[in-house]
């Protein structure tokens, strides 16, 4: 792995969103640039949105944003248990999602699992403004390692998962399988939550349908939340997904007081107006599930074309 530091003022990083538009983000400079053993691994600066942290050339997080990704990820289920104590996280190197699972203090334990130790030790450096330590806090469990791995080997059970994971292509397909689901129905305890990302209900509908529908093929309850990420180009979508809590029965004046009893502090986005509010459905994904494409498993892990589409747009290098 190498570093860079040269000066950058002229180049410009697009991601394309599917094949026919995309958007840029200005390198003020690298912090870093280089392959991790399994991946290609950057951090560079923008004068708006701060370091920002890529994979792949794909834009993953910033120091603006990420609570724009991580409290709805996180905060809605922690929030929708009374009590959760365990918390596993597969994924989420960057440390965003461990540092909103501690601001519980009635959480004894975070578990996180992490293939990919160089982001750990780099998002350490780099996304401090993220995690504030959490990697090195005293709840902590991190462990790296494969985390389907972990969860089909371990014995312990969690009151809350959360899936912070890449797209649905190489390896991390199988991760948004029937079966993955039903392995982690079994390791959460009872009034247990998993939560997830389900991909932009607007640029890949048929792989967000697919995603939802497979879940549901597991879950007695999974309900949707919506919020516009920057970093991300689009509406993002998350699932919580349970067999006794429906998220959405939960008050604004339930959550908010569960945010004053566990000294829930520095949110940026979260509150029981919102929790109610980023629940609520839009007409065009209540049309698109009353479709079922398809229900991905171990024998057809094969996501719809949009996926393909979104996941093979170019990552274009700027400079002018």
């Amino acid at each position: 792995m190498t570093e860079e530091n040269q000066d950058q003022k002229s180049k410009y990083f697009v991601e394309m969103v599917g094949q026919g538009q995309g958007y840029l983000l200005k390198c003020d400079g690298f912090l870093f640039n280089g392959k991790t053993k399994f991946q290609n691994l950057s951090f560079f600066k923008n004068n708006v949105f701060g370091n920002v942290m890529q994979l792949d050339n794909a834009f993953q997080t910033s120091e603006k944003d990420e609570f724009l990704y991580h409290e709805p990820l996180v905060q809605r289920p922690m929030l929708s248990h009374p009590n959760p104590k365990k918390v596993l996280i597969i994924g989420g190197g960057d440390g965003g999602s461990a540092e909103e699972a501690l601001k519980h203090n009635c959480v004894e334990k975070v578990t996180m699992v992490e293939l990919d130790g160089d982001v750990v030790e780099k998002s350490k450096e780099f996304l401090q403004s993220i995690h504030k330590g959490a990697f090195d806090h005293k709840k902590m469990d991190l462990k790296i390692e494969d985390g389907k791995k972990f969860i089909e080997e371990t014995d312990e059970k969690f009151y809350i998962i959360v899936l912070d994971l890449t797209d649905p292509v190489g390896p991390s397909v199988f991760l948004y399988t029937k079966e993955f689901y039903k392995t982690i129905a079994s390791k959460l305890n009872e009034n247990g939550i998993l939560s997830v990302h389900t991909e932009s209900p607007l640029f890949v509908p048929d792989s967000f349908n697919v995603i939802v529908n497979t879940l549901k093929s597991v879950f007695k309850h999974v309900k949707l939340a919506f919020q516009f990420v920057p970093m991300y180009g689009s509406v993002f979508s998350y699932a919580a997904c349970s067999n006794e809590i429906d998220t959405t029965t939960i008050s604004a004046e339930e959550i908010d007081k569960r945010i004053e009893e566990r000294a829930v502090t520095d949110l940026q986005l979260y509150n029981g107006e919102i929790h109610q509010g980023i629940q609520a459905m839009p007409n065009y994904v209540r049309e698109n599930l009353k479709r079922t494409i398809k229900i991905i498993t171990m024998d057809d892990t094969e996501f719809p074309e949009d996926m393909k589409r979104y996941t093979s747009s170019k990552h274009l290098t700027l400079e002018f």
